[in-house]
């Protein structure tokens, strides 16, 4: 886990499952209910160039674009927050997936984020969120 001085956030995560069943996860609309949205409010369009938009709450949302797709190796989307603590702006989020000898190895980054206090507010979040994936994949 690490912030660098233009506020990238690089989060590495070991899964005890394997790459195929970690990228489902990941490559799945569920995927969004572990950042705390509203499923029920959003849409979803897995695809190059498809989009995303959710309710957090009232007044907060996440929405973005996906920008590349490659099953079990590699995900890549915009992510733009509006109205949280922690306001990103359009940013991009990239997984990456790797087999290791314990299952699965995702590398995440968050690039873009203006402000060191909202890079670090994402930084605990994502840390958070590959957790939950981990515990709730067994």
């Amino acid at each position: 886990m690490a912030l660098d001085k233009d506020n990238a956030i690089r989060v590495s995560k070991t899964f005890t499952s394997p790459v195929e069943k970690v990228y489902a996860v990941c490559a799945d609309e569920d995927f969004f209910d572990f950042c705390g949205v509203d499923l029920d409010t959003g849409t979803y369009d897995f695809r190059v160039g498809g989009s995303y938009s959710y309710t957090v709450d009232e007044t907060d949302f996440v929405k973005g674009q996906f920008r590349e797709i490659v099953p079990n190796e590699r995900l890549a989307f915009t992510w733009d927050t509006m109205g949280l603590d922690a306001p990103t702006g359009e940013t991009v989020v990239v997984l990456t997936f790797a087999s290791s000898p314990a299952g699965c190895v995702v590398e995440l980054e968050h690039t873009g984020i203006k402000h060191r206090k909202t890079a670090k507010a994402h930084e605990a979040a994502w840390i958070e969120i590959l957790e939950a994936i981990s515990e709730d994949l067994g």
